[in-house]
């Protein structure tokens, strides 16, 4: 078993922080280029080639770097793509803890077409991780005063029934608060075991519930569906363009997304946890928390290809959403 550790752990900076770990059991090595117009057949000059290393939880560990949070993203790779996804995380500054698979480490490539402006984005399928490997991607007791996990991203096909379920219970025996942002049939299990936050789409709200799909309208009674049904303190449904909804036992509300010029989505949802986590860590409430994270992830939209959003333009909309 080969890990790699990379940079130190800080001692928080603030009295309120303490260390963010996000854990991506499918990470990815995110390519994006650009293209004059996408069509069949002829080969395609692309120009503006970017490569960053990418899947949920690492992005969000990104976005928290970006706010100048603490943070160690924790995740397996394999590969030629793995040793990639190694190099461009050493270039991040990010701590990181990385452990050695026989699964090779998936890639995902987004192009723009120029011609258009539209996006489209392409995803490799995951592929199973051994067991020793899933138990080590659990040993993150030594990283100190860790508050909250962050599960995040796709997750491989194949894992043990009850393993995420353990997931949370590791979590909590360590006083964390577990967000999590995954789809697919092992969210069930994460939210049987009990988790602080959970944020789902549209469509992975309708799953929560049964239904094939659900209106805007639908939104509010559907998130306290959930709420009834398992033990999660809060919901914060992303509605792309229309902002989110948060919703706990008490109460609901909508936060309207600030209106800029989107580029690309890519990113855009993690961007989003990354904001409320860093500013829970900060002291805020949940609502400031769930209001700075739209102003993240609307910052994110006006990035182009995988990046991220700058922390200068999140603040700018923030400030921008207060009364």
């Amino acid at each position: 078993m080969l890990f790699v550790v990379s940079h130190s752990i800080r001692k928080p900076t603030h009295l309120y922080s303490g260390m963010i770990i996000t854990l991506t059991l499918s990470p990815v090595l995110d390519k994006s280029a650009t293209v004059p117009l996408l069509e069949p057949e002829k080969k395609l000059r692309c120009t503006e080639v970017v490569t960053l290393p990418g899947g949920g939880g690492i992005n969000v560990s990104r976005g928290i770097h970006e706010l100048g949070g603490d943070t160690c993203a924790i995740f397996p790779y394999g590969g030629p793509a793995g040793d990639a996804l190694l190099a461009e995380m050493q270039k991040t500054g990010i701590p990181f803890r990385a452990v050695r698979s026989e699964a090779a480490t998936r890639e995902s490539f987004n192009v723009l077409d120029q011609s258009t402006r539209r996006q489209y984005r392409f995803v490799h399928p995951a592929q199973p991780l051994e067991r020793h490997v899933l138990e080590q991607l659990l040993l993150w007791d030594q990283l100190g005063t860790a508050r909250h996990l962050v599960v995040s991203g796709g997750l491989p096909p194949g894992l043990p029934q009850g393993y995420l379920g353990r997931l949370v219970q590791q979590g909590h025996r360590q006083g964390l608060r577990v967000v999590a942002d995954c789809s697919g049939p092992g969210l069930s299990e994460l939210l049987q075991a009990g988790i602080f936050l959970v944020k789902p789409s549209l469509s992975e709200l309708a799953s929560m519930i049964g239904e094939p799909a659900l209106e805007l309208s639908d939104v509010q009674d559907a998130a306290r569906a959930v709420l009834r049904k398992y033990p999660v303190d809060a919901l914060v449904v992303s509605l792309g363009a229309a902002g989110v909804v948060l919703a706990t036992k008490e109460s609901s509300r909508q936060f309207a997304a600030p209106v800029v010029e989107a580029k690309s989505t890519v990113g855009a949802g993690d961007s989003l946890v990354a904001g409320i986590v860093w500013k829970l860590e900060e002291g805020a409430d949940l609502e400031h928390a769930v209001a700075f994270g739209v102003a993240c992830g609307s910052a994110a939209t006006e990035s182009e290809g995988s990046g991220l959003f700058a922390r200068a333009t999140a603040w700018r909309h923030f400030l921008r959403m207060q009364p």
